[in-house]
């Protein structure tokens, strides 16, 4: 979320990291602040690995999943879209009698 503590958030990324065995800590990650959105701070996380392409999308899976977990267990929010959407409706009138919004 906006809010996040951007320390305490590259942190928890770069000890999640460590737990991925595939995960080279040498060159360490990088985690970088990409962009800041309307509800977000966007990162991105460089790592290196020495597995095979064949398994990049299981460690980069291993790897997100475990800076999820992090998030989780520190009460970082990891935020979705929200749209409020307001109804207003005026009174209706039926033989002359004004009927409240809401009440028809």
């Amino acid at each position: 979320a906006v809010d996040t503590d951007l320390g305490k958030a590259e942190e928890a990324v770069r000890v999640a990291l460590k737990t991925v065995p595939e995960v080279v800590q040498d060159p360490a990650p990088e985690v970088l602040v990409k962009k800041l959105g309307d509800f977000t701070i966007d990162f991105e996380i460089r790592i290196w690995t020495p597995a095979p392409q064949s398994e990049m999308l299981r460690v980069n899976s291993e790897a997100t999943c475990a800076v999820k977990e992090a998030f989780d267990s520190l009460g970082i929010d990891m935020p979705f879209p929200t749209q409020v959407m307001y109804v207003h409706r005026e009174a209706v009138t039926r033989n002359d009698e004004e009927i409240p919004p809401g009440a028809d």
